[in-house]
C-alpha cells in the first residue's frame, strides 16, 4: 500500500510538472531557479551564527532585512498597501525600569545584581516578586527520551528556583540538531510548567563574547528591545531571568559559603 501511494504521488508530481512546462511563464520562472542560489540563501538563514533568530534579536532583524532585499532583487510583488516587504504588527509594550535590581540572599549574605549589566528578564516574564525557596542546579535543564538525556531525573524542584546553563553545543553533541533546537529554547518554560518558581539561565559563551567585543551587556542585546516583545500569557509570580556568567559565579560562591 505504501509503495502504491508513493507511485501515485510521484505520478501526480510528474503530471503537475508536465502541465507547468506547457505554461510559458511558469516554464521561464522554473528556468531561473538556480540550486546554488537556493543553497546560498538556505545556508545563510539557517546558519548557527543566527542563534535561532530569537524574538527579538539582532539576528532576526538581519534575517528580515536580508529577505526583504532578496525579494526586491527578484522583483517580487508585495501585497501590502504601502508596497513594503515588511508587515507592521501591533505588539504589547513592556517597560522595565533601568533601576531594577535582583537581590539574591542566602543566610545573612546578599548579592545585589543590576539591570541591564548583570541580568535581564527572558521572554515576557516581567514581574516584581519575591521568591523564598531552595535552589537547585539542573545542568542544561533538558529532558529527552529520544536522545537518552535527562537533567531532571528524580530531582524535586517544584516551588524552587532552578539554575540552568545555555548550551553552546559542538557539532557532534547528542543534543545538537534541528529536532531539538526548539525544545532547548523552551526549556525554561517547561521547567516553570513543571512547578519551578524561578528559572535563572546562565548565558552561553557566545553571548558573553558578543558582550565583551561590543563593550555592552543586555541593554543592547535584548533589554532595550523589550518594547518589541509579543504578548504572552499573564505571569503568575514565576519568572525567567538571563544572567551573566560572572554574576552567576558570584552567587554560587555566596551560596557555597566560599
Amino acid at each position: 500500500m505504501l509503495r502504491n501511494k508513493s507511485i501515485l504521488i510521484i505520478s501526480l508530481l510528474a503530471i503537475v510538472l508536465a502541465s507547468c512546462n506547457h505554461n510559458p511563464a511558469v516554464k521561464n520562472a522554473l528556468s531561473l531557479i538556480d540550486t546554488n542560489d537556493l543553497k546560498l540563501h538556505l545556508n545563510f538563514l539557517a546558519s548557527d551564527d543566527f542563534n535561532g533568530r530569537n524574538t527579538p534579536s539582532p539576528e532576526l532583524k538581519i534575517a528580515s532585512a536580508y529577505l526583504a532585499s532578496i525579494s526586491e532583487h527578484y522583483n517580487l510583488s508585495t501585497i501590502l498597501p504601502d508596497s513594503s516587504y515588511y508587515q507592521e504588527i501591533a505588539l504589547k509594550t513592556l517597560v522595565l525600569d533601568d533601576a531594577s535590581t535582583l537581590k539574591l540572599r542566602t543566610g545573612v549574605e546578599t548579592l545585589s545584581l543590576t539591570y541591564p549589566s548583570d541580568f535581564s528578564p527572558s521572554g515576557s516574564s516581567l514581574v516584581s516578586t519575591k521568591h523564598n525557596s531552595g535552589i537547585v542546579f539542573l545542568g542544561y535543564g533538558f529532558q529527552s527520551q529520544d536522545r537518552s538525556w535527562d537533567d531532571l531525573g528524580a530531582v524535586d524542584f517544584k516551588g524552587k528556583a532552578v539554575v540552568i546553563l545555555d548550551p553552546v553545543l559542538p557539532d557532534e553533541h547528542v543534543l545538537r540538531g534541528p529536532e531539538t533546537r526548539m525544545s532547548l529554547r523552551s526549556r525554561a518554560d517547561v521547567l516553570i510548567s513543571k512547578g519551578a518558581s524561578l528559572v535563572i539561565k546562565v548565558i552561553d559563551d557566545n553571548r558573553e563574547n558578543w558582550f565583551a567585543e561590543n563593550k555592552t551587556s543586555f541593554d543592547s542585546w535584548s533589554a532595550s528591545q523589550m518594547k518589541e516583545m509579543d504578548s504572552g500569557p499573564e505571569t503568575t509570580g514565576a519568572c525567567i531571568l538571563d544572567i551573566r556568567q560572572e554574576a552567576a559565579q558570584l552567587f554560587w560562591a555566596l551560596k557555597s559559603g566560599s
